[in-house]
């Protein structure tokens, strides 16, 4: 709690304890050297005062809730600037991985050509040397191969954020398997796309790297009439402690400040299409698993 807050917290405080002690002193009076109550000479004093300490107690009661108001709306504003900043960085990020994903489409296509230029020529010109050139080509088509992303989801970005997400898994040694396919003709934005996937498989991701191999995690989304769902399941350890205002899960982190945003991202992400989101945890086997589901309309 900064000075500020502590002085908005304590001037009322100081100026009612002042006023009460003025009143009981002035509720006495000195007349023939005897001590004398005032209420006997203004009995509408009897209602006079109880009425000022009731507006006393309001006054007090009124700046704390207005001091609680205050510390909402620095909550709420520190949370916004973060969220703005997350969206300026997925912009970024967006904008970045489009032009990867189109030198990379380029540099394939090109390599696979010049691959089956090299191929033929030596089918044709290169009988005795064939077999030993034709291994290093096959070899060569291999790690063209490794260019390729594993998860063609419909849409460059998701098929990015998918593959770098594999790539952390694949290095922590936890299981992830995808199925989600990003709707043809979608009336949703790819960077809200791209927000609930980066903040959920994110949170799923360090949520397996606190557990004991083999950890694993899952994604996937299906659509129902107007409906779009995108899932996302991955072992987990311990409780979840609720946010009663947000209906949201709390981070276990100790920075609270600057982290346990990304469910509330989220949530934006799908009120923005009329949807919500759902938490739960469920026991499978012997351990638990954390369950998401996000639903958004169109």
């Amino acid at each position: 709690m900064s000075w500020t807050e502590s002085l908005f917290l304590i001037s009322p405080c100081t100026t009612v304890l002042a006023i009460d002690v003025t009143l009981r002193v002035m509720a006495y009076s000195v007349d023939n050297s005897a001590l004398m109550l005032i209420y006997y000479r203004v009995p509408e004093k009897l209602l006079l005062l109880p009425l000022v300490s009731l507006l006393l107690l309001g006054m007090m009661v009124t700046a704390v809730r207005l001091f609680h108001g205050v510390v909402q709306f620095k909550e709420a504003e520190a949370k916004r600037l973060l969220l703005e900043n997350g969206i300026m960085d997925i912009h970024r990020q967006v904008a970045e991985m489009q032009d990867i994903y189109g030198d990379m489409r380029g540099l394939r296509h090109d390599l696979r050509g010049h691959i089956e230029s090299l191929t033929a020529y030596v089918h044709n010109h290169l009988q005795d040397e064939q077999s030993e050139l034709e291994h290093y080509l096959n070899k060569m088509k291999k790690t063209t191969e490794r260019l390729d992303f594993a998860d063609k989801t419909g849409h460059p970005i998701t098929d990015i954020i998918l593959h770098q997400i594999r790539q952390q898994a694949r290095k922590h040694q936890i299981d992830f398997t995808a199925n989600f396919h990003y709707p043809e003709e979608s009336p949703y934005d790819i960077y809200d796309i791209s927000v609930i996937l980066k903040n959920g498989l994110k949170n799923a991701l360090e949520a397996c790297q606190k557990m004991p191999p083999p950890a694993s995690m899952e994604l996937r989304s299906y659509a129902k009439g107007h409906l779009f769902f995108i899932e996302m399941e991955n072992d987990f350890a311990g409780e979840l402690n609720w946010d009663e205002d947000a209906a949201l899960p709390l981070t276990s982190k100790t920075d609270k400040k600057h982290h346990g945003i990304g469910l509330a991202n989220i949530a934006r992400c799908a009120e923005k299409y009329q949807g919500s989101i759902a938490v739960e945890i469920v026991p499978k086997e012997n351990r638990q698993r954390f369950c998401l589901a996000v639903m958004l309309y169109h």
